[in-house]
Order: structure tokens, then sequence, then C-alpha cells
């Protein structure tokens, strides 16, 4: 494994297939999270907000989510992976770059509704510190969680292709041969990100290369693990470095 790889999780959990990321690697994404005391991962997933919302969903909720639906995303908080997890599920750690990982971040961003700034919160998840936030993309047969969750690792430049994932295991079968990271303690390194060349860096990340509104950034700190290389467009000012366990 790299010296300065990340790591981005994919959890399999039958079915449903989803992320998990480490709440140090998180970029401007968790500027706008609501995070919890003790959280150190967090898991994303993605679904028609009928069905993943339902504590006991019926068969009409089943077809229901085969059309063209409204969905949600659910983010789940906790101390460690395995806590995570639910039962029989699996997940696998993918080694990235910064660069892989930030646009990772962008991509869930891109995934969320926003109003002022903030992302709607639609109604508690099924754990105490879990929440289902409103999602602008729409879910059907053919766009499954599992679409939603092969697309972030293509659109972050892993190479993973989307098209045609409907089912876990066809995403499963397409992250299997892909380097493993294993997760270890390291240095967090802060970084605050100034001037116009590096919103234009992050505009052009999360509209996919076109021009737009940029990425509302903190104001304070971007977080990442370790040594952070941006493109050479990026202003940066390292701001403090600690040691974290």
């Amino acid at each position: 494994m790299p010296a300065d790889a990340l790591g981005i999780g994919v959890l399999i959990a039958g079915w449903h297939t989803g992320l998990i990321l480490p709440v140090s690697e998180l970029g401007p994404l968790r500027s706008v999270l609501p995070l919890y005391p003790g959280e150190r991962y967090l898991s994303f997933g993605w679904g028609n907000r009928r069905f993943y919302m339902s504590s006991d969903p019926s068969v009409s909720d089943a077809l229901a989510a085969l059309l063209r639906s409204p969905s949600a995303v659910l983010v789940e908080g906790a101390p460690t992976v395995r806590d995570l997890l639910p039962a029989a599920a699996t997940y696998r750690w993918l080694c990235a770059d910064r660069n892989e990982a930030l646009r990772i971040d962008i991509y869930l961003l891109d995934s969320l509704r926003e109003h002022g700034g903030r992302p709607i919160v639609l109604g508690a998840g099924p754990t105490p510190e879990s929440e289902f936030l409103a999602s602008g993309e729409r879910y059907d047969a053919f766009n499954t969680c599992n679409t939603w969750t092969a697309a972030a690792l293509e659109r972050a430049g892993l190479p993973v292709r989307a098209g045609g994932v409907i089912f876990a295991s066809q995403l499963k079968d397409r992250v299997g041969n892909l380097p493993e990271c294993r997760r270890r303690a390291g240095g967090q390194v802060s970084f605050a990100l100034f001037g116009p060349a590096s919103r234009d860096w992050l505009a052009g990340e999360r509209n996919n290369g076109k021009r737009g509104a940029w990425l509302r950034a903190p104001a304070g700190r971007v977080h990442l693990t370790r040594e952070v290389r941006f493109p050479r467009a990026f202003s940066k000012r390292r701001i403090d470095a600690q040691e974290s366990n």
C-alpha cells in the first residue's frame, strides 16, 4: 500500500451497497453534515425514499421503487467501522489518492438537496446517530443504490464502471480485483484553501469539468489525512499538523 494512500470503504450488505469514509478524511462535506461526538467513520447509503425510510417496507413499497421516484441518503456515524455493519455485511477498503477522495466527497455533496446551504433532513435513521437526508436524484429499477455506489467510485477516478450495475453482486465483482488498503492510525494535517484558483478547481470537479457555481467549502479548514498534494492551480497554506490515533 502506498504510504500516502487514503481509504474508501465499499459496504456490501446483501442486495444493498454503500460507502464508508473516515471522518478525518472528509473534505468540504464535513462542514454540512451533523456530526456526533466520538464518530470516526460515516457510512453513506442511497435509495428509494419511500422504501428506504420505511421501518417495515411492504410489497407495494418495493414495487413503487421500480418506477422513477424520489430518493434519500442515509448517513450513519460510529466510532468503528464494525459498528456500521449490518448483520452479514462485508466491506472492502479501496486505495485512493487525495484527489480521488476529494471527488468522492464532492459526489456525495452533489447527491444532497440543500436549503440555505444545509442538507434537508427528512427524518431520523434506524440508529441514534443516523439521519435520512433528501437527495435530488431519482431512483428506479435501472438506477439503484448499487448504481449510485459504483458511480461514486467512477466519479472519483477509480477503475470502476457504473454502467450496467444494478445488483450488489455486480458491484462486488467490479471492485473485487482492486487494490485493498488496510486502515491504520496516522497523522492528520489540516489545510485552509484560499484564492480563486482553488475555487475554480473545485468548481470544475463538482461540475464534472463544466463551469458553474463553485463548491461551498467551509470558510475555515478542509481536513485530509497526512500530506496533501493538490493540482498546481491550488493555493494552499498549512495551518497545523497534529498526530491523532
